[in-house]
């Protein structure tokens, strides 16, 4: 055999079968250009994914768009992993995938990763970060201003980002009660405020809580309004702890005959009707003197339930409370109720004055100088007690458009005192008004009065206020009036007829 020619054929097989696997190999390009694993995530806006996503502690649901080039599926790592669903988690096409994120309840921040697989090779992750739960809860309305004192309902609503919420009242606090209570709402009745006038404001604290956060609180201050005495048909004050009226009586009996009109019916109006003695401590129309129980040295139980002896001392008649013509529930003033009006409109307005030298100097003011069981007896006058009347006196002169008479004194503003060296007043004009008298608003006016024989006289010019107090010291034992005229600034009293008729203030019953 020839080795040469055989080696030479067995090399050409080699060549030819190398050049058709050459070929062969060439015309299959996955031989050579075989595509990797490859897997894109999309947003729905178009853009790609971020590789780290955020997500408040509430959770969200969010689409996205995944392109890939085989199967995929993805598969979640982390220590829990029940809060991410994927949907769906594995597809064989370009598809679309909902991630949705529960939401945390934990105070807690947590975290996983989503790992996405080609064909079992991984080519994607994303991570997924929650905010851990911040409770919140918050109430409407804050209740700013007061709730009225005759009570009712109030509904709050509750906003929360948890369903377990719950409150309390204040310890203790009985006038308020639960209505109603609903997923976002909370209805209360607030009772009407009772006692004993005048009945201050009243605040609870309303606590909102959730269950499971303890230290998560929202709490409301409810306040209720005060409540203080009123008299239909009348202006009243309260001086003190006394109520008053602040302006003259106008009632007229059961018969329309109690008291007298003046002939001008807006006179009436702004003086209120005049009654006798009689009548202002019987409360019966045109009342004679023997219709009148309250003689001298009578005693009895008052309309409030208190002994009495008519007197005329502090011990035994300075505290009578008799209806007579005043409103239920209402008395003819006493002689303590009189005494405790100046001391208090002194305290309460800090009207100046410590001594009368300083009252002289300043002409401001007054002092408290007698008592209390020496009452206003002997009156208030200017070198005793100082201007008392300028404060209580309402309106202003005359020359003014006011309804006083001007006095001795032409724009009737000050009246003229020949002075008491040794009582350190010099002789001068001295005020016949204050300024703070419209803040006090206890607003005397001068209406004059009617007399025993019918004529009304000095309208313009005094003001007479009955007192339920019959005089000892002047021999007559007649009742007593309280007045202020128009040129001087005392508040001056003296026995008078219990058949003139005079102006009425009532105070409430205590």
């Amino acid at each position: 055999m020839n080795t040469r020619k055989s080696l030479t054929t067995i090399g050409g097989l080699i060549l030819s079968c190398l050049v058709i696997f050459i070929v062969g190999a060439c015309s299959d390009k996955n031989i050579f250009t075989a595509e990797l694993p490859f897997l894109s995530i999309g947003t729905a806006d178009g853009e790609e994914a971020p590789v780290n996503i955020g997500v408040p502690a509430a959770g969200r649901s969010e689409i996205f768009s995944i392109v890939s080039n085989g199967a995929w599926e993805v598969t979640k790592y982390g220590t829990s992993t029940d809060w991410v669903t994927v949907t769906p988690e594995e597809s064989n096409i370009n598809s679309e995938i909902t991630i949705t994120v529960a939401q945390n309840k934990s105070e807690q921040p947590r975290k996983l990763t989503l790992r996405f697989a080609v064909d079992g090779a991984q080519v994607k992750s994303l991570s997924i970060s929650q905010l851990g739960y911040g409770p919140s809860i918050a109430v409407s309305p804050k209740l700013e201003e007061p709730l009225a004192a005759e009570g009712g309902d109030i509904t709050f609503t509750v906003t929360t980002n948890d369903d377990a919420w719950s409150y309390t009242i204040e310890s203790g606090v009985d006038w308020i009660t639960e209505k109603k209570k609903t997923a976002t709402t909370l209805t209360l009745t607030v009772a009407e405020t009772t006692g004993t006038y005048p009945i201050p404001p009243r605040t609870a604290n309303i606590t909102f809580s959730l269950d499971d956060y303890s230290t998560t609180l929202e709490v409301v201050a409810l306040i209720q309004e005060g409540k203080e005495l009123t008299l239909e048909g009348y202006q009243v004050k309260r001086y003190g702890t006394k109520m008053w009226m602040i302006e003259n009586l106008h009632e007229t009996g059961a018969d329309n005959n109690l008291g007298y009109a003046f002939s001008d019916p807006a006179k009436t109006a702004l003086y209120g009707r005049l009654y006798t003695w009689n009548e202002a401590m019987t409360g019966i129309s045109k009342a004679t003197n023997a219709q009148n129980p309250y003689t001298w040295g009578s005693s009895g139980t008052d309309d409030a339930g208190n002994p009495y002896i008519m007197d005329g001392t502090a011990a035994n008649s300075f505290n009578i409370q008799i209806q007579g013509a005043c409103p239920d529930g209402w008395h003819v003033p006493n002689m303590n109720d009189w005494y405790d009006l100046v001391a208090a409109i002194k305290q309460e307005y800090n009207i100046p004055g410590n001594t009368l030298s300083d009252i002289a100097n300043t002409k401001e003011g007054y002092i408290i100088r007698t008592a209390r069981t020496t009452g206003l007896l002997p009156a208030p006058a200017l070198t005793t007690w100082g201007f008392v009347g300028a404060y209580l006196r309402g309106s202003s002169p005359k020359s003014d458009d006011g309804l006083w008479n001007n006095g001795d004194r032409e724009d009737g503003w000050a009246f003229y005192y020949g002075g008491n060296v040794s009582l350190g007043f010099a002789a001068g004009n001295y005020p016949l008004y204050k300024t703070l008298s419209a803040e006090i608003g206890f607003n005397i006016l001068p209406g004059g009065r009617r007399t025993s024989a019918g004529t009304f006289e000095h309208e313009g010019q005094y003001s007479y206020h009955w007192t339920a107090f019959r005089l000892a010291s002047d021999g007559s034992k007649n009742p007593l009036r309280m007045t202020i005229g128009s040129n001087n600034a005392n508040f001056s009293n003296a026995a008078a007829n219990p058949m003139d008729a005079m102006c009425l203030r009532c105070v409430a019953n205590y």
